[in-house]
Formats: C-alpha cells, structure tokens, sequence
C-alpha cells in the first residue's frame, strides 16, 4: 500500500474531481463528489486505484469507503467497456468499408 499515493499523483493530470448537487428527497439535497476521466489511461489508472485502496480498507475493516464509492467504480468500469466495445465496432466497421472500396 505504500505505493498508492505515487499512483494517485500520477493520476493527478488525467482525473479530475467534480461536485454536483443531487435531489436527496423533496427538501434537500445532497453534495456528491465523482470523477471525471480525460482519456483511457486515466480510467484504466483510475480504476487501479480504485481496487487498491478497497483491497487495503477490507484488510482494515474499513466499509466507508467501499459505501461511498462503490457506484462511482462501477460506472467508471462501465464507461471504460463502453469506450472498449465502441472502439472495436469502429474499428470492424472501418475494416468491413475498406473490404468493400467504401472508405
């Protein structure tokens, strides 16, 4: 666990954190915290990160973290599946288009 702030600090250009403010009922609302990820890198780092310091809070039997943060690490792997699958389908597209003398 002692390399995980160098792992952060690497991720400091690529992630950057946002707050928004969300309904939590008819009255109030709630301030949330989320990361956005400027590229593919980022969200891989991202992810790692993610991983790491859940691993270290269980050993801890710490579960704060894992409550808080445990949406926002799987929309982060949904997006990076996203990102994964929609490359691909590009890329068969463009191999299929040049087949054919379309590109």
């Amino acid at each position: 666990m002692k390399r995980t702030p160098l792992m952060i600090s690497a991720l400091i250009p690529c992630v950057q954190i946002v707050q928004i403010w969300l309904p939590k009922d008819m009255v109030d609302m709630k301030r949330v915290f989320g990361y956005t990820v400027l590229d593919i890198l980022g969200q891989i780092g991202l992810m790692n990160v993610h991983i790491q310091i859940g691993l270290h809070l269980i050993k801890h039997i710490i579960f704060i973290y894992l409550f808080f943060n445990y949406y926002l690490f799987w929309v982060t792997v949904f997006i990076f599946i996203l990102d994964i699958v929609e490359k691909h389908v590009k890329r068969n597209w463009t191999i299929s288009f040049s087949t054919l003398g379309f590109s």
